[in-house]
């Protein structure tokens, strides 16, 4: 006869919570401050970008609805620098598990 293994169960949300409020305050602002950079200001861009495009916003909500290659050359850029600046809060955040 063999022992059954116990299955672990994931983490939950309370485990999520205690992590987060456990780490440094530089982190917590760190991933805070890149949640809000990154889905703020990717929400506004692909706002904007529609708009230029008379495409209803909603619009984006559907599955089928391709529209990251409509992108023109300043929207990539501002999407580049999106990327750059909220992975720099990342990195600062995460830097203070270093010390």
């Amino acid at each position: 006869m063999s022992e059954v293994q116990e299955i672990r169960k994931p983490p939950g949300f309370d485990f999520i919570i205690e992590a987060f409020l456990g780490s440094p305050a530089q982190t917590q602002i760190g991933m805070v401050m890149f949640a809000a950079t990154w889905l703020i200001g990717g929400n506004i861009l692909f706002y904007f970008s529609m708009k230029r495009r008379d495409i209803p916003y909603w619009k984006i909500i559907i599955p089928s609805f391709i529209t990251i290659f409509d992108l023109n050359g300043r929207e990539w850029l501002i999407l580049a620098g999106l990327a750059i600046t909220s992975l720099s809060f990342a990195l600062w955040g995460s830097s203070a598990q270093n010390v």
